[in-house]
């Protein structure tokens, strides 16, 4: 009996060691010690004398890519930069708390908000159009780590681990050292060497940033005999491109590469690629002016308008309605304009309940895509026509044409008489039962 008390008596002292032992690893109340992190990140932000760069990534699996942004901290304020958009933006940010210490943008500001608030990018008298889903960016982080030299943060939205740096230089004149990457690295399509012998490819899919890498070699092939591809999303950096993590190719792991414009060529330690442009390569300026959409054989929709948006992305396309805009993109790599299944009117816009969907036709099959389904631009050498091809992104069918439908707030196709779109929401001229149908593109004709 003795024996079993000592023990019991060994336990709880034991028990109280180990208390102990807790209460002096946690000598704060977890309150204190989410108040020192969230003012130590403050210190660390507003401390670096030309401010941070942000490594930003919208939408969770980062399929726009990535983007860079500088960012100057004063106690209260931040100005952006961004390399899509001219100037500098000041809003309010603040520091709080949420299963941790958290950055917040919670006040608006164009140059960072442009991914992450919905909103259209043209208004007319029915409203706002365009991408006004916006790109599913992040605008509170969750505060990982600060330190004079890094700041890493994850986006409560996405979950995405964005990098920060402090610069060395004014924002302006890293934001214009990025641009000039952009500018100059137009090439997408890259093939060389890895190590002593290894055949590599890469592909940058430039418009949505992107990067696709093969290792060729028999030794690298999987079952099927197809060569190793690995993926990831990029962006642009003042001496080349800088992937979201590093990517593993085979035996090599490749955190960033150097651009060499003279010789247009992408190197990273072992690894040097040489680019190519494809046939029939256009720049993104030349596809803005004013057309006439020609489809299903003899019809046309004149006075149709490609104009700028985000310089060197996305064109906004009026014209082919009267109550909304279309968005397309600009596919750099490729050199062609890309125009594809989307949203282009909310339910508050119409104030019918029902949100317009464009949605790719394939008229042969009879069949609608909302999703990948679109079609391609190529612009001929003499500038003056673009011609329409489906863009490969639909398996099993092809797009040749648009057609409008009504959309619930749940996402899904109105039914019955309610499918099909009736005015305003319809193709500009066209009347009757198909006038939300445009079938068989072929070009758009500059006038």
């Amino acid at each position: 009996m003795k024996k079993l008390i000592y023990s019991l008596l060994a336990a709880v002292c034991v028990l109280s060691s180990c208390v102990k032992d807790q209460e002096m690893l946690f000598d704060k109340s977890a309150t204190v010690r989410l108040n020192e992190a969230l003012a130590n990140a403050q210190k660390v932000l507003t401390s670096a004398t030309n401010g941070w760069v942000m490594h930003y990534y919208p939408e969770g699996d980062q399929i726009y890519g990535g983007f860079m942004h500088t960012m100057v901290f004063t106690e209260s304020e931040v100005t952006v930069r961004s390399e899509l958009f001219d100037g500098e933006y000041t809003s309010l940010y603040k520091m709080t708390r949420d299963y941790g210490p958290v950055l917040s943008f919670d006040t608006d500001n164009y140059a960072f908000h442009y991914f992450a608030t919905p909103s259209g990018s043209i208004k007319n008298e029915y409203g706002e159009s365009g991408l006004y889903q916006a790109y599913k960016g992040d605008f509170e982080f969750m505060i990982l780590k600060a330190t004079p030299e890094e700041v890493i943060l994850k986006g409560k939205r996405t979950g995405n681990h964005i990098h920060m740096y402090p610069l060395a230089e004014s924002p302006a004149q890293f934001i214009g050292k990025v641009d000039g990457m952009v500018e100059d690295l137009f090439v997408s399509s890259f093939s060389g060497t890895a190590g002593e012998a290894d055949a590599m490819t890469l592909y940058l899919a430039l418009g949505s940033r992107q990067a696709t890498f093969k290792l060729t070699g028999d030794q690298y092939k999987d079952e099927e005999g197809n060569p190793l591809t690995v993926s990831s999303a990029y962006l642009y950096t003042p001496e080349g491109i800088s992937f979201y993590k590093p990517v593993e190719v085979g035996p090599y792991t490749i955190d960033e590469m150097s651009y060499d414009g003279d010789s247009q060529t992408l190197s990273s330690a072992s690894i040097s690629l040489k680019g190519e442009l494809p046939e029939g390569w256009h720049a993104y300026n030349d596809f803005i002016g004013t057309y006439t959409l020609k489809f299903n054989t003899d019809k046309e929709i004149a006075d149709i308008e490609i104009k700028a948006d985000a310089a060197g992305r996305s064109y906004i396309i009026s014209g082919l309605s009267e109550a909304f805009y279309v968005a397309a993109t600009y596919d750099l790599g490729l050199g062609r304009i890309h125009i594809q299944a989307q949203y282009v009117a909310s339910a508050e816009q119409t104030g019918t309940g029902y949100q317009i969907m464009m949605a790719a036709h394939d008229n042969a099959a009879g069949k609608v895509n909302y999703t990948t389904g679109g079609m391609y631009g190529i612009l001929d050498e003499a500038g003056n026509s673009i011609a329409w091809v489906q863009n490969g992104l639909w398996s099993g069918n092809k797009c040749t044409g648009f057609v409008l439908y009504n959309f619930t707030s749940s996402g899904s196709r109105a039914s019955g008489s309610d499918a099909n779109t009736s005015a305003p929401w319809i193709w500009k001229g066209l009347t009757g039962s198909q006038a939300n149908r445009t079938p068989y593109w072929t070009s758009f004709d500059r006038q």
